[in-house]
């Protein structure tokens, strides 16, 4: 990756994650999906674009950029989170249960809140 390349990237992630934050998810996926073309290793742009897919309800195309990006991060927390909520939605509660469980384990004192959170689905969830 050139430094030009690299730079057009980082450029289209920070414009990605200002429209999501402005709620604007169509320009969000948009923007994160060309840093991706960009930087396919690109984390930031994956996890972007994988929670703009899930509020558009692009449930299948979010659980692939989510998946994307804990490959290449395996203990990105947020990733593991939206996942848990997206395996919920789509009833595979096999794999919801081993999101939530990762994020059990990732989690850390400073993430109390977002563990209690992952606890809780795990609860609701049951045994298999």
């Amino acid at each position: 990756m050139t430094i030009a390349s690299a730079t057009a990237s980082a450029t289209d992630t920070a414009a990605a994650r200002v429209a999501f934050n402005d709620k604007k998810y169509e320009a969000a996926l948009g923007l994160a999906e060309s840093a991706i073309a960009t930087d396919a290793s690109d984390v930031k742009a994956l996890f972007i674009a994988g929670a703009s897919a899930a509020k558009l309800e692009r449930v299948e195309v979010a659980i692939g950029y989510l998946k994307r990006a804990i490959v290449i991060d395996p203990v990105m927390i947020s990733a593991h989170l939206q996942l848990g909520f997206l395996y919920e939605k789509t009833k595979d509660l096999a794999a919801a249960r081993e999101s939530w469980k990762r994020v059990v384990e990732l989690c850390g004192e400073s993430d109390a809140k977002v563990k209690i959170l992952a606890k809780k689905h795990l609860n609701n969830l049951g045994e298999p």
